[in-house]
């Protein structure tokens, strides 16, 4: 049977420094198997659909360096997949030779954890402190703001009612530029407080000083 091939396998071997490895040895379990060796670092594949294992290996400055990754492929394209080649585990030393003394080593990651969980837990009441006391410094702000432009802009419009005596509501938005919703809430407050005497007439009101 012959095999359709889908996609192209293809990156870079870097040693642990992230330099290019030349002459690593990349294989794929495809069937039958490839290999290639790599120049520059660079490695390329041909494959149809499926799951593969890459394994990389090399010698840098006599060090045996090793790597594998799993791939699926799915469809047609291109994958890219950089290989970082590590020493093997053998090559590390024995954790065995270090001596441990008993207890301690079972006790400090738990002083370590629960040191862990009280900071958090610090930390977490400190953020809702600060979060549920800023908006009310800030609405208290913005509230005292609003209450001094509310009053200066009645003041404002109270003046010009007080000095024409006789006004149309419409000629006062001209003389200023707040919204004919706002006006209406200033008149009404005004009219409230017995300040001015507003009568209907037709699309607009008459504003009269009392």
């Amino acid at each position: 049977m012959q095999t359709t091939i889908a996609a192209t396998i293809h990156g870079t071997s870097y040693d642990t420094s992230l330099l290019p490895i030349d002459q690593a040895i990349i294989e794929i379990n495809t069937e039958p198997k490839q290999t290639i060796v790599t120049q520059n670092g660079q490695y390329s594949f041909n494959v149809p659909i499926g799951e593969y294992t890459i394994t990389a290996v090399a010698t840098v400055d006599n060090e045996f360096l090793t790597e594998n990754q799993n791939i699926s492929v799915k469809d047609n394209g291109d994958y890219t997949l950089d290989l970082i080649l590590f020493p093997e585990i053998d090559d590390f030393e024995d954790p065995l030779d270090f001596e441990i003394e008993p207890g301690l080593d079972e006790k400090k990651p738990l002083t370590s954890l629960w040191m862990g969980l009280i900071i958090i837990f610090i930390a977490i009441v400190v953020w809702f402190f600060l979060k549920n006391k800023k908006p009310k410094k800030t609405l208290t702000k913005k509230t005292e703001e609003e209450i001094q432009d509310e009053d200066e802009e009645l003041d404002k419009i109270y003046k010009i009612i007080k000095e024409a005596k006789r006004i149309t509501q419409k000629e006062i938005r001209k003389q200023t530029s707040l919204s004919e919703a706002k006006i209406s809430l200033i008149i009404s407050q005004l009219e409230a407080e017995n300040k001015i005497k507003k009568i209907k007439k037709g699309r607009t009101n008459i504003i009269l000083l009392t």
